[in-house]
């Protein structure tokens, strides 16, 4: 049985169809996050139109007091308790955003679906792509002006410190309070040698990088502030770098360190792993001979750069004289 739900922008109507736990109305304070299963209907037809566990994406995550792009949503959600099944008759007009939405998840959806082609070579990415712009063009043709049924099943709220949140939540200034942070506690998993979880923690940090780098935020950041965030760039790098040369990520590890000598082109450390990355995968010795000689000229005193140029040297050699003894038995064979 639906009953009218009071509400001064949103009036809609409300049928539990399994009741939550508790009685005391939960807290939806401003940047929690409610957990949920959805299911779309036409309301005039009752036709399932989407499924958020037939998406394959895992559960909805709705953020509260985000300026959601269909805040029906959260007025619904807010009169739920967690465990509750709910179902909600919206009027046409509250219903807009979800076309939208809809087709980020799609296009969401699709993408993983595409990989999943790709990795078992069963379907060519152009059919996948084709096969969900035909469901594209006809679920989109269904949402057109219909007055839709949202069914909701409230997983869990989570309040805001309870979980790690989005990059676009997080405002400038604490992003780059959180660089100096995500660059030690990546040091500190490094020396422990947890080399993917150092990474991770180099990655988010770059990542603050280039975004408090760009055009539309560089603006909002005092010339010190600035210099800051550039003066991250280089170590950051040179440690994720590090981390991939130790997972046997070498063509990764070149193509960061490679970057690193742009900015820098003077630095020794970028030339030393560099070079190591090189030799240690085993090709391209010349290369590693190349960087590792730039590395000695630029800290002379190190002698494990020194050792690791011998040792490119040498395996350099070796190689010659395997190539050497292979064309002479190759050549008795003819």
């Amino acid at each position: 049985v639906f009953s009218p739900i009071v509400s001064p922008v949103f009036p809609m109507r409300k049928e539990v169809l399994e009741p939550g736990e508790g009685d005391v109305p939960l807290n939806f304070s401003p940047g929690s996050k409610a957990v949920v299963h959805f299911k779309v209907f036409h309301h005039e037809t009752n036709e399932l139109l989407e499924d958020s566990q037939t998406l394959g994406l895992g559960p909805f995550e709705l953020r509260i007091g985000k300026k959601f792009v269909l805040p029906v949503w959260e007025e619904a959600v807010r009169t739920m308790q967690c465990g509750e099944t709910a179902r909600f008759q919206v009027a046409a007009k509250d219903c807009t955003g979800y076309s939208q939405l809809s087709m980020v998840l799609r296009r969401e959806a699709a993408k993983q679906h595409h990989q999943h082609c790709d990795s078992h070579h069963e379907h060519s990415h152009q059919g996948c792509a084709s096969h969900m712009s035909d469901q594209d063009k006809a679920h989109l043709a269904k949402l057109a002006g219909a007055a839709l049924d949202f069914e909701f099943q409230l997983l869990r709220l989570e309040e805001p410190g309870d979980f790690q949140r989005e990059h676009w939540e997080i405002p400038p200034p604490e992003k780059l309070a959180l660089i100096p942070r995500l660059k030690e506690e990546g040091n500190a998993l490094f020396k422990e040698q947890r080399f993917g979880e150092a990474a991770e923690k180099y990655s988010i940090a770059l990542g603050y990088i280039e975004e408090l780098s760009s055009p539309t935020l560089q603006g909002s950041l005092t010339p010190s502030q600035r210099d800051a965030v550039a003066s991250f760039k280089v170590p950051c790098l040179l440690n994720f770098a590090a981390c991939q040369g130790k997972m046997h990520n070498f063509a990764e590890a070149i193509l960061h360190l490679t970057t690193v000598l742009q900015l820098d082109p003077t630095n020794p450390k970028a030339f030393f792993r560099r070079g190591q990355a090189h030799l240690e995968r085993g090709r391209d010795l010349e290369l590693a001979i190349n960087d590792l000689e730039q590395a000695c000229s630029l800290a002379p005193a190190d002698q494990l750069v020194r050792q690791t140029l011998q040792r490119a040297h040498a395996q350099l050699q070796q190689a010659k004289l395997d190539n050497k003894e292979l064309f002479a038995r190759m050549a008795a064979l003819n």
